[in-house]
């Protein structure tokens, strides 16, 4: 067996695992509707269709068998999403806010300010 044998029997596990999640998503999608069902249902049609092919070319050319789902790696978080550091982002001015400040009533900005940290203390804890 070669190494893309092993991956193809890896690939088929993960597929599975990912259109089983993407089931899971489907009651909340539904209640979505409009253009970001479209776009889910676009996403699990390809999904759906790229398990079909791996599953047919791993029993027809590679004859892999499939991973324990619990032996499955874990996606690494960082291929997907650019992490930002959220002590930073709450701690970055708005741009509005010294165009609009006076705007904004005092209570509300003395809110704004007991908002951001309590949401510091918890981003720290």
């Amino acid at each position: 067996m070669n190494d893309k044998s092993k991956e193809c029997g890896k690939a088929v596990a993960m597929l599975k695992v990912t259109v089983a999640k993407l089931d899971e998503c489907k009651v909340f999608v539904n209640v979505l509707g409009g253009a970001y069902k479209a776009n889910f249902d676009k996403i699990y049609g390809e999904t759906v269709a790229l398990r079909d092919k791996m599953i047919n070319e791993n029993r027809t050319v590679y004859y892999d068998s499939e991973p324990d789902l619990e032996s499955l790696p874990k996606p690494d978080p960082q291929n997907f999403v650019k992490l930002v550091p959220v002590l930073e982002a709450l701690n970055a001015p708005v741009p509005l806010e010294n165009s609009l400040r006076h705007l904004v009533p005092p209570a509300v900005r003395a809110m704004q300010e007991e908002l951001t940290k309590m949401l510091q203390l918890i981003v720290q804890d």
